[in-house]
Formats: C-alpha cells, structure tokens, sequence
C-alpha cells in the first residue's frame, strides 16, 4: 500500500505558526454600501437615489474617474436597481447595497481596473490661515473639521488620518513645515500613525477676494509628488476638492484594454519570493498573499532552499496590476532583481520582508542554513513510502 506522507516536521512546524499577519494597507469596508437622505420615500425619490448610489460606488472603486461619463455606464446607472442587492429605511435615511459582483463586472466591461478594498492609509497634515493667522488642524483642536474631513473621505473610500495635534505632534511638527511642506520632518512625524502616504494641505482665506474666498495648495507624497491648486466659496469647498484629487491621484493608473499585460487572462501564473528563512517565513507569505483583494488561489509550486514558487489565480482579467498595486502598499514583497532562470514560468520575483515585533516590515533574519534543503527543487510537499 502507498501512502502518502507529509513533510511531517515541516507540518507541524507550519500549523504552529498560524499567526495573524499584520498589514500595513488598510481594508476600507463597505465600499458597495451607500446611505442618502431621504424626504419622502416615494417610487421617484427611490429611484433617483438609487442611480446616486451607484454612481457614488463606481467613483470609489474605478480606476478611471472619468468613468461616470461614460454612455454606457450612463445606460447602466438608468437600469441602477438592477445592481441594488437590498436596501432600507432608517428614519430618513436610505441605505442601499449595492453586488460587488455585479457593479465589478460593469466596470470590467469598461476595461478599467477596480480598486479594491486594500487601500494606502492617508495622513492629512493640514494649515490655515485665517485673518493673517496659520494654524495647524487636528483631531484635539478641530472636531467638526475632523467630522467634515471623515465623511469626504468616506464617501471617496479613502481610510484618511488626521494627525491628534497633542503634546507629541506639537513637539514633532510646526505650521512652518506644513506650510513649507518639508517633506523629511513630515515624515517622520508621520511615523506613529503608520500611513503609506502624506498628504499635506494649506488653505487660505482671502476675504476681500473678488472671486473665491478661499484657495488651497495640496501635495501628494507619493508617486511623484503630484501637486494640485483648488478654489472655492467656503472652507469646506476647498477640503472636499483637496480629498478628491489626492483619491484620483491614488487610483490605479491604468487601462486593462490599453495594456496586454493586463490582459492575459485569470490563468495561474508563477511568482518567486526569496528570503523564505523560517516556516513562519512561509505561512506569512502565503497568508499575505490569499489576503490580498485580487488574488483568489494561492498554491506552492516548488521549494528551493530559501526560495518558495507560489502559483497565483487571480479573481479575473484585469487583477495584474491592482496585484502590483496592492503589494506595493505594504512593502513586505519588495521586486528583486533575479530571474530564477532555472525554472521556467516565473513572471515576477520578490524578497520577503519579514514581520518585526512591532509590526513594521523588518528585514528579514539572515541565516547561513535555508529553511528547506537545495535539493527539494523538485519535490513535492510529501514523500511516497511503500509498506509491505
């Protein structure tokens, strides 16, 4: 009789470590979810709320947000309850579900990438000035503006932070170096709020401007460093222009029907990641991956040393780069040089950065003796052993 054993060690080795893995990106829930203040709760109102709703949702989860012009999902939104999984009534306001498979597919059909759940945490570093004075914003001295900035970023599905502005941001950071934007003094003071990216902001009121009363200067700190100049009539026009542009320059940049990459299919395709020291090295990984929005399979395919080959399904057709995006987030898969010429399939390559006690990335343990011995390259995850 054959039977089949496991890598009995290893095994046990694995199941022990089957430890939650800290992520860095935030899971923004309730993307598909809408609420919308209702006055009469007639057929009609019904109606027209429904198609606000979903145009809400599309803005929050395409990569394009030009895609509401679109005719066809203007076609869509006339047919908006069709997308509807159920709504209700709480007091005056309706909350409506929206079917993530559904409303995916409509923007698929588009060929624009969605922007899943895994979205960069944003920490906004914002300065007034106000009758010639400049102040800096925060949770402590600014709760309404905390309220405001809350329900932009909500409805734009960004996870924002705005810094406490206590006695330790007060000590780290001045209004000079938001309003100078510097970014290393940013940065650091950014640290114990552990975001991915810095969005900085500085609005001034001008009274006795013909025009608009107030204008504000935004800057990204990532990909580039985009800025952007808004203007309006109130304080609040201006703070609600500033989140969305930082959430059109956070999106996705790209088009599944422009790039061929993109457009391979939901085949399995195969990814090397190196650094693999500890078996919880290896459960990691491959937790990180299966939590990753795109990805729907994650299986290994061969060990070599400290080297693990994992097989990769993705949800669908245009998961490439929302995959890439959402690895670069975290920065636990950093992009390695090597090819692995030795085995045939690998599209990517990665090394692994390890889980520090804090829960910061780490580089990872080094060790003169792999996890799994050189010669595993072609062995399966079990040994077959005849008994007589």
């Amino acid at each position: 009789m054959v039977k089949l054993k496991r890598l009995g060690l290893f095994v046990s080795m694995v199941m022990a470590a089957l430890i939650s893995l800290p992520l860095h990106a935030t899971v923004v829930p309730h993307l598909y979810d809408v609420t919308l203040t209702s006055t009469s709760q007639s057929q009609d109102e019904w109606q027209n709320l429904v198609q606000q709703g979903l145009s809400q949702v599309l803005e929050r989860i395409s990569s394009d947000p030009t895609l509401i012009k679109n005719p066809h999902v203007k076609q869509a939104l006339e047919n908006a309850p069709d997308y509807v999984e159920q709504y209700s009534y709480e007091g005056n306001q309706l909350v409506i579900k929206y079917s993530p498979e559904l409303v995916n597919q409509l923007v698929q059909k588009m060929g624009q990438v969605v922007w899943g759940q895994r979205r960069p945490k944003v920490v906004l570093w914002l300065a007034i000035e106000d009758n010639h004075q400049r102040r800096l914003v925060g949770v402590e001295t600014d709760p309404n503006l905390q309220t405001y900035l809350n329900t932009v970023a909500q409805k734009q599905g960004i996870p924002l932070i705005l810094p406490l502005m206590d006695l330790e941001d007060m000590s780290a950071i001045t209004v000079t170096d938001v309003w100078g934007q510097f970014p290393s003094v940013l940065q650091q003071a950014s640290l114990r709020y552990g975001a991915q990216t810095i969005l900085l902001g500085r609005v001034l009121h001008n009274p006795k401007a013909q025009g608009a009363l107030w204008e504000g200067s935004w800057q990204l700190l990532e990909g580039g460093s985009p800025t952007w100049r808004v203007e309006g009539q109130s304080l609040e026009e201006v703070l609600g222009q500033g989140i969305s542009g930082a959430t059109r320059f956070l999106k996705p940049q790209v088009n599944a029907q422009e790039n061929p990459r993109f457009r391979s299919g939901n085949k399995p395709f195969l990814i090397a990641v190196e650094g693999i020291q500890s078996s919880s090295d290896f459960v990691n990984v491959e937790s990180y991956l299966k939590s990753l929005n795109p990805v729907k399979d994650v299986n290994i395919h061969q060990l070599l040393g400290a080297l693990a080959i994992f097989e990769i399904t993705l949800q669908n057709d245009s998961g490439r780069h929302a995959l890439e995006q959402a690895v670069s987030m975290d920065q636990h898969l950093i992009p390695s040089l090597s090819r692995h010429q030795e085995i045939a399939g690998i599209e990517s390559s990665y090394r692994w950065v390890a889980i520090a006690a804090n829960n910061t990335p780490a580089e990872s343990l080094q060790s003169t003796k792999p996890m799994f011995d050189s010669n595993s390259l072609s062995s399966p995850l079990w040994d077959e052993e005849t008994e007589d």
